[in-house]
């Protein structure tokens, strides 16, 4: 696995991390300061929070995360 210019930069809206092992995928996922993590290209739902980290803003929309605007969240969306 190679980590090229994970938060590197002052704003995490997204990020995208692939492998073939998915629970090492979640705990990378973990640790990345974005607010949205696609692993292998994983799909995105309605329901996931839409929103950033750092420079991105902070703040949530869709899903039950909108109402905590406050609160640095992710979604984490596996492949279909």
């Amino acid at each position: 696995m190679v980590y090229l210019g994970v938060d590197c930069c002052d704003y995490g809206l997204s990020a995208f991390v692939w492998g073939a092992d998915l629970d090492r995928l979640r705990r990378i996922a973990d640790r990345v300061r974005a607010g949205m993590i696609y692993l292998n290209e994983g799909n995105y739902d309605l329901r996931n929070p839409w929103g950033g980290y750092k420079k991105s803003g902070n703040g949530r929309k869709q899903g039950e995360f909108a109402f905590h605007d406050f609160l640095e969240v992710k979604g984490v969306m596996y492949p279909g």
